[in-house]
């Protein structure tokens, strides 16, 4: 591939597509009554995911994602409180009890939490919601503060850089998982990647393949099977509406079948950097034709060599590779509709 089109398609600015439809397309009048995690439609018997997203002692290393910089205990202990009230108001609207299998701490550097105050956590979260007992309890964290927050979590993810680990000082070896992510060979993430199974969520990468993700903390934004919800963003108002005995939700998203099916063709490119376009669209009940504005996009795409196009099955080529976002952009039927600026493609 010429390093000019490599470089022309870099400058794009595009969602990372940790969601379809993006955080842009959500809004207000989605809300508590219609998006709460006791809702008949979010009753299902399928295994469910917790997300945390914590405050920050500044920018995420691992993301560059906005935080909340605290400098000083008095905020940390108000937001703690105030997740320990999300969880039991969150509790207390579930119209039953779900099976959960995940806890993911994240959206930032949730390290800047004392040991002591995650593991209280944690045990909230036990006394509160019958977690299995071989849960994946997972957290990024800050690798300078991590010595100490190592008992309650199997998972760990360094948040450092996004770079390729170096090989240097005998590192074992690493599968690319994905656009971003690294996993030993034989790792569950590795695993899923050779059998097509491999999902994405706003964790980035992930096995889980629960339909209900329920997110905690202020800006948290979470899945239930008819759409998506978020909190509120501002820490004042999540923490006032907490006050109030309300579940935070600031606004959210329901989803259509065409939403469902857009979301299925731009995962299995982001996850397999391959899709059998027609395949997807059966499964969803879809003629072919349900995407077509999207043949445009595609054919430039491979006219540069980004892409190949055999009958109804898009791969990107493997040196593009770095530009699947690119590829996944041809079937969002939203993009550039918010006015939203992204980051950019590379």
């Amino acid at each position: 591939m010429r390093s000019e089109i490599l470089t022309r398609y870099a400058e794009q600015r595009l969602p990372r597509y940790t969601s379809y439809p993006t955080a842009a397309q959500f809004g207000s009048q989605v809300g508590e009554a219609t998006t709460a995690p006791g809702s008949p439609s979010s009753q299902t018997g399928s295994p469910v995911r917790f997300i945390f997203t914590c405050r920050s002692a500044g920018q995420c290393a691992g993301c560059g994602c906005h935080t909340t910089v605290a400098r000083r205990d008095g905020p940390l202990a108000g937001y703690l409180h105030a997740l320990h009230q999300e969880i039991a108001l969150v509790a207390a609207s579930l119209g039953r009890r779900l099976a959960i299998d995940h806890v993911h701490f994240g959206g930032g550097t949730p390290t800047i939490l004392q040991p002591e105050d995650l593991l209280r956590l944690v045990a909230r979260l036990r006394a509160t919601f019958p977690i299995s007992a071989h849960a994946e309890m997972a957290i990024e964290i800050d690798p300078i503060s991590a010595r100490s927050r190592r008992r309650a979590f199997r998972k760990r993810a360094l948040a450092t850089s996004r770079r390729k680990p170096s090989g240097r000082r005998s590192s074992p070896p690493v599968t690319g998982i994905g656009l971003d992510h690294y996993a030993l060979p034989g790792d569950p993430m590795a695993l899923a990647q050779d059998r097509g199974t491999l999902r994405r969520n706003f964790q980035g990468y992930t096995t889980d393949r629960s339909d209900v993700l329920l997110a905690f903390g202020a800006s948290a934004i979470g899945r239930l099977p008819q759409g998506y919800v978020q909190n509120e963003v501002v820490l004042g108002r999540y923490e006032e509406r907490l006050r109030r005995g309300e579940l935070p939700i600031a606004k959210g998203y329901g989803l259509t079948r065409d939403d469902r099916l857009r979301a299925d063709l731009i995962e299995r490119v982001m996850c397999d950097f391959r899709v059998d376009v027609e395949q997807v669209c059966r499964d969803h009940q879809h003629p072919a034709s349900a995407v077509v504005e999207a043949l445009p996009a595609l054919e430039r795409l491979a006219a540069d060599g980004i892409i190949s196009i055999r009958g109804t099955l898009i791969e990107v080529e493997p040196e593009a590779r770095p530009l699947v976002r690119t590829v996944a952009s041809a079937f969002d039927d939203y993009l550039g509709a918010s006015g939203r600026t992204h980051s950019r493609a590379v």
